[in-house]
């Protein structure tokens, strides 16, 4: 015959195990309906806006811009590139416009985007070192605001050893078309050109 003090440690044991897991279930629900909900807001925000579901395409914008400013080809590109040593650096930064939409956390963000785990952890932190165009114009739609809204500027000493930089990224830069581009990239193009994010970049046509 089972000892009762036994059936009643067993009894507890079931019921707190329900408990736990049910707690757990539940809050796992709260935190994706919240993710849901910021969502949702955001889309809400857009059509109240007007603005269709799809959204404008940005692209990096170099060549006419380094004519104008007396910048003739790709190699005296490269070579401005090379001579920049990251006395200003800038990184992403998306965490301000995501609270204003009630994204509080990488998850959040990545309800709304379809990109995989690391790709948003590193866009939340702001420590992504590359990322494609398509991501950077998804999040323009997403926080309505430009490129340059989503890079925020570091002051640091210069780099006497700086990286000098491939000639093939500054003609790939030139010719256009990039699908994915350096953080690092813009930071030294910004030094080069003289200018911020925001300038480099344009909706395509």
């Amino acid at each position: 015959m089972p000892d009762l003090t036994s059936c009643v440690k067993r009894d507890k044991m079931r019921r707190m195990t329900s408990t736990i897991t049910t707690t757990t279930t539940a809050s796992s629900s709260k935190s994706a309906g919240r993710a849901r909900n910021a969502a949702s807001a955001v889309a809400r925000a857009h059509v109240s806006a007007g603005e269709a579901p799809a959204y404008p395409l940005y692209t990096l914008n170099v060549r006419p811009l380094a004519m104008r400013l007396g910048i003739p080809h790709a190699y005296a590109l490269w070579q401005k590139m090379a001579a920049a040593r990251g006395a200003t650096i800038y990184r992403l930064d998306i965490r301000p416009r995501a609270a204003r939409f009630g994204l509080r956390n990488a998850y959040h963000l990545s309800q709304m985007m379809e990109l995989g785990s690391a790709t948003v952890n590193e866009i939340w932190r702001g420590d992504a070192r590359m990322i494609r165009l398509t991501t950077i114009s998804h999040l323009c739609w997403t926080f309505r605001c430009s490129p340059g809204g989503l890079f925020i500027a570091e002051e640091r000493e210069p780099e006497a050893d700086a990286p000098i930089g491939s000639k093939a990224v500054a003609s790939e830069l030139w010719m256009g078309g990039m699908e994915m581009v350096r953080v690092r990239t813009i930071s030294k193009l910004c030094e080069a050109l003289g200018v911020k994010p925001g300038q480099l970049f344009s909706v395509e046509a």
